[in-house]
């Protein structure tokens, strides 16, 4: 999963998009969904990206979820169950 945030200063909110591919237990690529979240920060994009990524597979009736994201801070919020106050 994938989430980005174009703007030349890392902390200030940009041209934000998502990104996430599902596989199963063998690798097979079995989903994938892209699209834009208009103006936010990384750290926002991230996490709505894992969130959204994580409906995604339980819709498809997973229950083993492994997740794999480049932001160690988005993960870290959602495993201490402490997201961002617009992602609530």
């Amino acid at each position: 999963m994938n989430g980005s945030s174009k703007h030349p200063f890392k902390l200030m909110p940009g041209w934000s998009s998502r990104f996430k591919k599902l596989r199963n237990d063998d690798g097979a690529l079995v989903g994938v969904s892209i699209g834009g979240l208009g103006v936010e920060t990384c750290f926002i994009a991230e996490t709505a990206t894992i969130i959204e990524g994580i409906i995604m597979a339980a819709e498809m009736g997973w229950q083993n979820i492994w997740v794999e994201a480049h932001s160690e801070a988005a993960v870290a919020a959602l495993r201490n169950n402490k997201p961002h106050w617009k992602l609530k």
